[in-house]
């Protein structure tokens, strides 16, 4: 309502413009808040009615789609239509005027008119008292008008009622499904995700997103978590083969599994049943990796200057190379490598048991054809087996046996003794005592029990305790090993059958195949990486830190790059290695065969002083011809001359030969030159000549040494006479030719 007072024409003119104000911002808010109540009843009754569908009835996937714009289509044009545009929607003063005069009746404009000349007083400027009545006048009719009439209340209060039902329904359906709503929701507004439908059934995919080994069965289960869904299957294809659905075996009362046997391509497959299913889940089928290539590549030690490494020959594992190399494994790759080692072995010996023991049978109820029964002796046939020997009972030792046996039986290396006792039940003994002649003497005895008779000396192969006497009443077979009692490689003519108190019966007597043998085997030692070869003629560094080397494979081998691993293995002794690879799953190669690695010692080098070979003596100082040979197995470093005047003052080197490139043995002509020395009558050089290797080792040969000396024995005086004997001769040749060519 206006004041009811009014002044002059400007106040209530100002009046009028707060009344507009009033209208204007009410009639906006009216309009927000039925569009704002429009769009959420009206986006909520969509989604209600589409979760619900969804929840009794899962939709497919174009279903979910047309439930997706059902929401959000109509949801989006009230949301534009009722709260963007009136938001934005400008409203001018004589817009909001025009429907106040609406409200008000025998208006005639005069609000309108008012609001216009009072922006424009140029038009009423020189009838400031018309202006002034028709604003007065305007004031008196709009005395009465309340702003909110204006207001469209039915249709406010209907959107009011219809967003509020919305949001009760929509809390009611919440409370109701809350533990399946959420995923009803996610899967309209995520219309092509694949995700599963709620129901009153949970149940998880085992193992899920997985990787198996080639050619493996594959048992895919589902856990129940919720819910007695009666049935559920499994649907699965094997790479691009179409979809197959099988029903899935209950196991357990919350547990349902079905197998997939020896899976050799990828498996896709989810789980469906109680009205839901699972996602789709992949099993990935690796293959286990196997070594179609092996060679070794030799990095020498960086001493020895020979950069260009040595490469194997195709499918050999084993080398030879200078102690202190690096040899580089390289294999080429089937199937699925996800890591590698080569793993350095240490050669062992191992029990291998014997499946299938041959024995020797020697005698069963008798003694041998034409051997000495001693004791008594006796024949049972009461027993499972066709026959036995035995003894009465009685108390203390007693027993029974024979001796001098014409054939007696030869045992061989690594054999046992056996023979076939029962325990009568009530009759245990408490020692058994087996006794054998070899023909010289019963010193080869073995007990079981107690030490009651005590024959021969404790812990000797005269006397072994073998462990407790046996359980009566089945048949047990004793063994002792042939060795334990002294017997190997020797002949046995004779046995007794000795008890401390009780009764036992006796069968097959004879020699056995040992439980085990020995068999030679590797155990891991030390491990060293590998890794794949990123590309062909890539470098790769050996496992010595210090010892850089660039490796390239060889042009004779090529290798695919993503198939090839390489390693390496420092060389520092004579060694057996093997290379495991494995997939991810750490399923390994089929175990290869040993490479053995033999390390050559580089020996120090050797040099030999050819001439002169002994010492000399001299009239004058001058030059020594020398003839040198040297030689290394893996190369010379340099060839020196070590020389001394005298006893003392020690020995100082000059080389005679450096070599930049290596050279296993080399002959070199050379000189000692005495000159240097001044050396006088009495006086001499000792010299000798050394030979050092890319190692550092050296060799030097004899010292020898040169006099000087007044002598006409002296080695160039020799040598004076014998030239001037060669001169006069050719002298006299030269003549005697002459003379024939005058004939």
């Amino acid at each position: 309502m206006v004041d009811q007072h009014p002044g002059n024409g400007h106040a209530q003119v100002s009046q009028i413009h707060t009344l507009v104000g009033q209208t204007r911002r009410l009639l906006r808010s009216s309009w927000l808040t039925i569009g704002g109540a429009l769009t959420v009843g009206l986006g909520l009754a969509a989604l209600v009615a589409t979760t619900v569908l969804d929840l009794f009835l899962p939709l497919p996937t174009v279903l979910r789609i047309a439930a997706f714009i059902a929401v959000i289509v109509p949801t989006t044009l009230v949301l534009v239509a009722g709260v963007v545009r009136p938001a934005v929607r400008r409203l001018s003063a004589n817009q909001v005027a025009r429907r106040i005069e609406q409200q008000v009746p025998h208006m005639q404009s005069r609000l309108v008119t008012s609001i216009d000349l009072a922006a424009h007083e140029e038009q009423w400027r020189h009838s400031p008292a018309f202006f002034e009545r028709l604003v007065t006048e305007t004031i008196e009719r709009v005395r009465s008008f309340r702003p909110s009439s204006v207001v469209d209340g039915q249709t406010l209060r209907r959107s009011v009622v219809f967003g509020a039902a919305a949001v009760l329904v929509f809390g009611l359906e919440y409370g109701i499904f809350s533990d399946r709503l959420p995923t009803a929701l996610a899967r309209i507004f995520s219309p092509l995700a694949d995700i599963p439908p709620a129901s009153g059934v949970m149940y998880v995919a085992e193992p899920g997103n997985s990787k198996v080994l080639k050619g493996d069965d594959v048992t895919i289960a589902a856990v129940v978590k919720k819910g007695e869904p009666s049935e559920l299957r499994l649907e699965f294809r094997s790479g691009n083969d179409p979809w197959t659905s099988q029903p899935m075996n209950r196991a357990d009362a919350d547990r349902f599994e079905f197998m997939i046997p020896q899976v050799e391509n990828r498996l896709e497959y989810r789980l469906v049943g109680g009205g839901t299913w699972t996602t789709r889940y992949r099993i990935e089928v690796l293959e286990r990796p196997a070594i179609t290539e092996l060679h070794t590549v030799t990095h020498y030690p960086l001493y020895m200057k020979l950069l260009e490494p040595k490469v194997g020959p195709a499918q050999t594992g084993d080398a030879a190379a200078p102690e202190g190399s690096d040899v580089e494994i390289v294999v080429a790759v089937a199937g699925d490598a996800a890591k590698g080692e080569i793993q350095l072995l240490n050669p062992v010996t191992e029990m291998r048991p014997v499946a299938d023991r041959r024995e020797r049978l020697w005698f069963q109820d008798k003694p041998p054809a034409g051997a000495a029964p001693q004791g008594t002796w006796q024949a049972d046939f009461a027993l499972k087996f066709q026959a036995a020997h035995t003894e009465p009972p009685a108390a203390g030792p007693h027993g029974h046996g024979f001796a001098s046996s014409p054939v007696g039986i030869e045992l061989q290396p690594g054999e046992h003794l056996f023979t076939n006792v029962y325990i009568v039940p009530g009759q245990v003994p408490e020692e058994i005592l087996l006794q054998w002649h070899d023909g010289t003497g019963w010193e080869h005895r073995a007990y079981w029990g107690a030490d009651k008779v005590q024959a021969g000396s404790p812990n000797t192969p005269s006397r072994v305790h073998m462990g407790d006497v046996p359980a009566a009443g089945d048949w047990v077979r004793l063994e002792v090993p042939a060795k334990a009692v002294g017997l190997e490689g020797k002949k046995v003519t004779g046995m007794m059958f000795t008890l401390f108190g009780g009764q036992s019966k006796w069968h097959r007597t004879g020699v056995i195949d040992p439980p085990a043998v020995p068999e030679r085997a590797f155990a891991v030692a030390k491990t060293f990486p590998m890794k794949p070869i990123e590309a062909e003629g890539s470098d790769s560094s050996p496992s010595s830190g210090s010892d850089k080397r660039t490796v390239t494979p060889s042009p004779r081998h090529p290798v695919t790059p993503s198939s090839a691993w390489s390693g390496h293995l420092p060389l520092d002794r004579d060694c057996f290695y093997r290379v495991v690879l494995a997939n991810e799953l750490g399923h390994t190669n089929k175990e290869m065969k040993p490479g053995k690695l033999t390390a050559i010692p580089d020996n120090p080098p050797q040099v030999v002083l050819e001439r002169p070979g002994s010492d000399l003596v001299l009239t004058a100082p001058q030059k020594v011809p020398l003839a040198v040979r040297a030689y290394d197995d893996f190369g010379l470093a340099d060839i020196s001359l070590l020389t001394q005047k005298g006893d003392s003052g020690g020995f100082v080197g000059a080389p005679l030969k450096t070599f930049e490139e290596p050279s296993r043995g080399e002959s070199i002509l050379a000189s000692l030159d005495l000159e240097p020395y001044q050396l006088k009558v009495g006086e001499h050089v000792r010299y000798r000549v050394q030979a050092r290797d890319r190692k550092g080792q050296i060799a030097q040969t004899p010292e020898f040494a040169v006099r000087i000396a007044a002598d006409n024995n002296a080695a160039d005086k020799q040598l004076a006479v014998i030239t001037q004997q060669q001169d006069t001769f050719q002298q006299k040749l030269v003549q005697l030719i002459a003379q024939q060519s005058k004939v």
